[in-house]
């Protein structure tokens, strides 16, 4: 299990396993795309002393309206309550994130796999409840047990 625990690493290990988004790079930041199942995601990596962040965002859209809003918001709440890493917040305009942040020094290649693969995992697995609820004041909830 290889170490990353400077910027350099970090840089390496994105690299070799990732497709890279040039436009969304720059110092300490990184931009990867990754498939999943419900969607293809832009994915964001940010280095700092304090953290290593891993952000989806905009994870979908702005809620269409303040019904849709309330209900989104109430979702994302659960859906942050559910996952073992990461939570989903709102920026400034109402556009869903969906982040996971690990703290520095020691992080193995294995943690920063699973890191995106949770990341990634809880994307596909809220993808179409939080498009449904932000577009429809009237949509339903799906889960598993619906099947």
């Amino acid at each position: 299990m290889e170490v990353l625990d400077n910027p350099d690493d970090i840089d390496d290990f994105i690299k070799r396993n990732y497709t890279i988004i040039p436009e969304m790079c720059q110092e300490n930041v990184w931009g990867i795309e990754v498939d999943g199942e419900a969607n293809t995601y832009r994915v964001s990596v940010f280095w700092t002393a304090e953290r290593i962040l891993f952000e989806i965002g905009p994870y979908a859209m702005a809620p269409r309206n303040e019904s849709c809003a309330a209900r989104m918001h109430a979702y994302l709440l659960y859906a942050s309550n559910e996952m073992l890493w990461g939570n989903f917040s709102i920026n400034e305009k109402g556009i869903p994130i969906l982040r996971i942040t690990l703290p520095p020094g020691h992080i193995s290649d294995e943690n920063l796999r699973r890191a995106i693969d949770h990341l990634i995992y809880n994307a596909d697995l809220n993808y179409f409840n939080v498009i449904n609820l932000a577009n429809d004041e009237r949509a339903q909830i799906i889960t598993d047990d619906d099947d």
